[in-house]
């Protein structure tokens, strides 16, 4: 009991300097999104740190977002309605599939979602299917069950790598143990 309380203590302490530190941090300024492929993953990556993974409405990262992005790339977005996208959905944090590898292995959807995908022409409205499918380990002792999202884009998959952190969190016989 002493040395789970010692832990417990150990650990406020050390989130304690963790805050401490990034408090000290200059704040990060996002340069707009010009509205170019090769920018985008550099925004998206600032964005979601500083404004989507914050605790603020839908309406309020939709106002963050309409602002930092160029003027060209604010007309395409500014028509559309920030709770009618559940805020814009980019897709990122999903695992996708494209149709072809679908068909390949032969998945079934359990179910249709209409989309509103943002291109550079504007917005397309697209019944995109879901699947779900188990991923096995090598030696078979472990399984996930994911949810997958059909893409009509070809050779376009991608499937989220889950962290060790979760790994530990979700499977007994890793807890402990150092990678």
């Amino acid at each position: 009991m002493r040395a789970e309380l010692k832990m417990a203590e150990k650990k406020i302490e050390m989130e304690k300097a963790e805050k401490a530190a990034r408090s000290k941090l200059p704040e990060l300024k996002i340069t707009p999104f010009n509205g170019t492929p090769v920018d985008w993953i550099r925004f998206q990556n600032m964005f979601t740190s500083q404004i989507h993974d914050k605790s603020l409405s839908d309406e309020e990262k939709y106002g963050y977002l309409l602002e930092l992005v160029v003027p060209k790339v604010r007309s395409r977005l500014a028509n559309l309605k920030s709770g009618a996208l559940g805020y814009l959905d980019t897709g990122s944090g999903r695992n996708f599939i494209s149709g072809e590898a679908a068909n390949k292995l032969k998945l079934n959807p359990i179910r249709h979602e209409t989309r509103y995908i943002v291109t550079v022409n504007g917005t397309k409205k697209q019944s995109m299917p879901i699947y779900d499918v188990t991923i096995n380990s090598v030696d078979n002792k472990t399984n996930e069950k994911i949810e997958i999202t059909g893409s009509k884009l070809a050779d376009f998959t991608t499937i989220k790598r889950t962290t060790l952190t979760e790994l530990k969190e979700k499977f007994q016989h890793v807890q402990g143990k150092m990678f």
